[in-house]
């Protein structure tokens, strides 16, 4: 423990931050874990370390850039967030089904073929062999679906092409991995990364942590007590920061730190832009003002999100490959004469299904805005960002501020019930 609060200044540390455009996010993760002697998942000290990298679904030049940008990094934190506590909560349920029919036609299958070999009509023999094969195979398609439920008459009327299938060997195995209404609290991110993923597309990734440390600090924020974890020095929060605006570009999310006072503190960061190109400067004011309220608002929720948030999610996963032998008519290129030819059409289906839900409440009492930055996007919009502190000098101030009003809210409602007794 006492090497983690050693490292937690020295990672909040992006002041000397030089953003290199274009860089592979994946192989920076790799670096700066490798860098830190880390792994993904489990660590010694019960220290989760979770990665997550996302395309951002929109070009550079596009003018809504800098919103896919934060749309993909919230979903990189949310399945950082979800894989967590998956490795920690989830449960699996896993169901397996097969349909097995091969065995029992191949001999139908092999006296039909040899019938339509001996006779000259193929076409009519062929249409009986469809006829005998698939009124077998819907016998036996009847009884299955019939365990299932599902009435026999609700098969009437199915299209020749399904009357055509011989042979069925299915398989489909579903594993549903959930959790629900868990905790994240303490959950941050260590580092934030922007540039392309291994294909080349705009991407962000983060590396995210949670620890039993974290968790303390989480814990004593939200119910506004002393903090149980403290170091005898550490960093003022605007230490910690770059100077200009374009190294601030792939920070988003919460820094843990210890301030000047050796408590513990975070740091967040948001952004937000304004698409407007006009000549109209009170317009222009009014947007990038609007941009600078939403950068401050990504920030705050932020905060929130590590005091605190519940989250639920589901994931389904699905395989299924299904082997289907039917019979067909195919012209011999030799002979010019029709023959039967045995195919087989192999489905293969892969899909993930997942969905989560969080939710984050928070006291606002000892969040302040330290610094606002701007910089030019590659498209010409301005982007502009918010860079909130939590610490308990605020928090106390808050305290002392709101005890103070109060007061004077009482004082006022006595000399009113006083000037009211002499009238």
């Amino acid at each position: 423990m006492a090497e983690e609060t050693a490292s937690i200044n020295q990672t909040a540390d992006i002041s000397k931050e030089n953003l290199k455009k274009n860089s592979n996010v994946e192989k920076e993760i790799e670096a700066y874990l490798s860098e830190l002697e880390l792994k993904k998942g489990l660590n010694e000290g019960d220290k989760y370390i979770m990665v997550n990298v996302q395309v951002i679904n929109a070009k550079p030049s596009d003018e809504r850039f800098t919103f896919s940008k934060i749309v993909a990094y919230e979903k990189a934190y949310m399945n950082a967030q979800k894989d967590m506590l998956m490795s920690v909560y989830g449960r699996i349920a896993v169901e397996k089904a097969m349909e097995y029919f091969q065995d029992d036609s191949t001999g139908v299958q092999e006296k039909f073929l040899a019938e339509v070999t001996r006779q000259n009509e193929v076409k009519n023999q062929l249409e009986r062999v469809y006829d005998k094969l698939s009124t077998l195979t819907e016998a036996k398609l009847d009884k299955a679906l019939a365990k299932e439920g599902v009435e026999p008459t609700k098969l009437n009327g199915l299209d020749v092409k399904k009357k055509q299938e011989l042979f069925k060997d299915a398989f489909t195995k579903r594993t549903i991995k959930s959790f629900t209404a868990k905790s994240t609290q303490g959950f941050f991110v260590m580092k934030s990364f922007y540039g392309v993923d291994r294909s080349g597309a705009p991407a962000v990734g983060i590396i995210a942590a949670k620890s039993p440390i974290t968790y303390a600090v989480a814990s004593d924020i939200a119910h506004q007590r002393a903090p149980s974890i403290k170091k005898e020095s550490g960093r003022k929060a605007l230490s910690l920061l770059p100077e200009k605006g374009d190294d601030f570009l792939a920070e988003m999310g919460v820094r843990f730190f210890f301030d000047e006072t050796g408590r513990p503190a975070l740091v967040s960061y948001g952004q937000a832009a304004s698409v407007y190109k006009g000549d109209d400067v009170t317009r222009r004011s009014k947007l990038l003002n609007a941009a600078g309220e939403k950068a401050r608002l990504q920030a705050e929720t932020q905060i929130a999100e590590f005091i605190g948030t519940m989250m639920s999610a589901s994931e389904r996963e699905e395989k299924s490959e299904n082997d289907t032998t039917y019979l067909t008519n195919q012209l011999n290129d030799v002979t010019n004469a029709s023959e039967m030819v045995e195919k087989t059409a192999v489905e293969i289906v892969d899909k993930t299904f997942k969905s989560a839900k969080s939710s984050a409440r928070a006291h606002m009492a000892g969040m302040n805005e330290i610094k606002t930055w701007e910089t030019q996007g590659e498209n010409g919009q301005i982007i502009v960002g918010s860079v909130v502190v939590w610490d308990y000098n605020a928090l106390s101030a808050a305290k002392k501020s709101t005890k103070w009003s109060n007061q004077r809210v009482q004082r006022l409602k006595k000399l009113y019930h006083n000037a009211n007794e002499w009238c």
